[in-house]
């Protein structure tokens, strides 16, 4: 294998733990010396050997293979924003979906007495 795609997967592995997304094309390329393309031609191989996931047709689609089950924190605050959530990312925090706080006020609930088993109520012996 190359030096530099082992310097390139070690890069994407900090910049996950850094930053919790992965880089674009453009910061990998700076990263590491190299053109955009030869960064593409690296990811391909990376792929390639199962050493990164890319997901296809999604910006920052790189995942490494022990988190791929994992969203990023842009995945999940899109995912927030979709349902209706206000998302905050500088502080990292999300407020209700619900729209009107104001909402009305349910009646207490009325304690409903425990019927006995076997009272003879439903006439069978006990």
């Amino acid at each position: 294998m190359s030096s530099r795609k082992f310097q390139l997967l070690g890069w994407i592995k900090g910049y996950f733990a850094e930053h919790g997304v992965s880089p674009a094309t453009r910061e990998m390329a700076a990263a590491i010396g190299v053109s955009t393309t030869r960064v593409r031609a690296l990811l391909r191989r990376l792929e390639a050997e199962g050493l990164i996931i890319r997901l296809k047709g999604v910006e920052r689609g790189i995942r490494l293979p022990e988190m791929a089950d994992e969203l990023s924190d842009a995945e999940i605050a899109i995912a927030l924003v979709a349902r209706g959530w206000k998302v905050n990312p500088a502080t990292r925090s999300a407020t209700g979906a619900f729209p009107d706080r104001n909402l009305p006020q349910l009646p207490p609930l009325v304690h409903i007495p425990d019927i006995e088993a076997g009272n003879g109520d439903d006439g069978k012996p006990d």
